[in-house]
């Protein structure tokens, strides 16, 4: 018997459209799309997209209450033995999203991010982000010689097929460095994070209401 999983992806690795289709709302297909033929293949039958959830960039950032309860009600639904997201590929509002669906599915359903790809770019630049990143959702972090814009022709050429697999995908990729949750600190940070997650609750809760 192979593992359920559940695959978040957005509009443009569904092959809906780019920007100008960013504004959709969050869907639900049959087993894989786009690139989840790659992790389909690369998994020779272990593990199996069951469903593919798909949102736009644009929707889920404007309305992102609306769009995760939505979604987290599909997984829950699905009771996934795997939940992905991605791959990103540090883009800005996707990577946003995919982190954002992640972490809600840990926190209700219990399933564990274990690994996160990235590239040596951006927020990812930062010590301080990679290492409370880390430290929050307890996943190791593997920084690649890499940035958006290469990551995302690669996630179209996985969706493509032009790949074979994901292997094949970050082969020519150099891992520059990984960074290890801190046990000792775990605490630390869910609490840090739980704080933080509670003023921006508040702050949203205020600009709704002075609408």
């Amino acid at each position: 018997m192979s593992y359920r999983v559940v695959h978040y992806i957005n509009q443009f690795f569904a092959n809906i459209g780019g920007e100008e289709m960013a504004h959709i709302a969050p869907e639900i297909r049959e087993g894989f799309v786009g690139p989840g033929m790659a992790f389909n293949q690369a998994w020779k039958g272990e593990a199996e997209i069951v469903k593919t959830i798909i949102c736009g960039d644009s929707y889920y950032a404007e309305h992102e209450k609306d769009a995760k309860a939505q979604i987290l009600e599909w997984v829950k639904a699905e009771k996934p033995d795997m939940f992905i997201a991605g791959p990103a590929f540090n883009a800005g509002r996707y990577g946003y999203a995919c982190a954002n669906v992640a972490l809600a599915v840990q926190e209700e359903m219990g399933i564990p991010v274990k690994k996160i790809h990235a590239g040596h770019a951006n927020m990812f630049l930062s010590s301080v982000f990679r290492e409370t990143l880390a430290g929050t959702t307890g996943a190791t972090i593997e920084l690649y010689d890499t940035d958006g814009s290469v990551g995302a022709a690669k996630g179209a050429g996985m969706g493509a097929g032009i790949y074979k697999d994901h292997e094949e995908a970050f082969a020519t990729l150099d891992k520059l460095t990984v960074v290890e949750p801190d046990a000792g600190k775990q605490q630390e940070y869910t609490d840090a994070y739980a704080r933080w997650k509670q003023c921006l609750t508040q702050s949203m809760q205020t600009e709704t209401e002075n609408k």
